[in-house]
């Protein structure tokens, strides 16, 4: 059925169907949205309403989450960068403009490492850096919640990822998002997620984003994500960073009416 994220599609990747969606004129330039970890390609959907009259957008639901199910294979950065990379094949050769909040902008950040030549720009939404190692205060509590899933039942998974949906969010509404996100979501899907971060900082080290980037992340997000895009932003010459404010860590949601116009003065700077 269509919706304002246009009509489905479905790539089967390794034995996993991988679900896409495709709106906006079709000689437009191409944005492609990749969701963060726990939840599903709706988490852009005032992005898809702002933009989709100038801009052809592609979301899709990483492997595991929303309608890409049964989970097969792992959710490695790389993994989750060659799916963006088959689904792109199947849409156009032009440069694509990569936008992706958490696990989704880590994604994009190993595409434009992969495929530069194929990345026109990249915007990171509340997303670290994964040419940096894990400081050590991430590194433990990752492999804390990593050894925790491997035990924990999938209902008491559940009822986490119920409480740990205030953290991703400060908006009611949002929260209540996520939580109906999670709640599709089977056990060896979240340790894919918990695995993925423990093993995402790793494979290139020191490597810079040669692209034309934006930074953004809410006024309330996590300060170790707050602070290291911050201290990123200092450091690029073809770099743009905001704050959002009146947001938590999916900013686009929090606040959507700020970040659009963000996003709408960086894409500006493009053209």
């Amino acid at each position: 059925m269509k919706t304002i994220f246009g009509n489905p599609s479905q790539l089967i990747l390794d034995g996993c169907p991988i679900h896409y969606w495709l709106t906006g004129p079709e000689n437009a330039p191409l944005m492609m949205m990749t969701h963060g970890g726990y939840v599903d390609h709706s988490m852009f959907a005032s992005q898809v309403e702002e933009f989709r009259n100038d801009y052809r957008i592609l979301t899709w639901d990483i492997r595991g989450h929303g309608e890409s199910t049964p989970f097969q294979g792992d959710l490695a950065y790389r993994t989750i960068a060659e799916d963006m990379h088959q689904i792109f094949l199947q849409v156009q050769n032009e440069p694509v403009i990569l936008i992706g909040q958490s696990m989704g902008g880590c994604a994009g950040q190993e595409f434009s490492f992969l495929y530069p030549q194929k990345v026109k720009a990249l915007v990171l939404i509340g997303s670290p850096r994964i040419s940096e190692p894990l400081n050590d205060e991430s590194r433990t509590s990752n492999t804390q919640l990593a050894e925790a899933a491997q035990s924990m039942s999938e209902t008491d998974l559940q009822h986490f990822m119920q409480g740990a949906a205030d953290y991703f969010s400060i908006q009611p509404e949002v929260q209540t998002y996520v939580r109906a996100a999670a709640g599709r979501l089977t056990k060896p899907t979240f340790q894919a997620v918990f695995q993925a971060v423990l093993g995402g900082f790793s494979a290139h080290p020191g490597q810079d984003i040669q692209v034309p980037l934006l930074l953004v992340h809410g006024d309330r997000d996590f300060p170790a994500i707050s602070s290291q895009m911050q201290a990123l932003s200092q450091t690029r010459t073809n770099c743009h960073y905001a704050v959002i404010p009146n947001a938590g860590h999916q900013s686009n949601q929090d606040n959507p009416q700020a970040f659009n116009a963000v996003l709408s003065a960086f894409l500006k700077t493009l053209s």
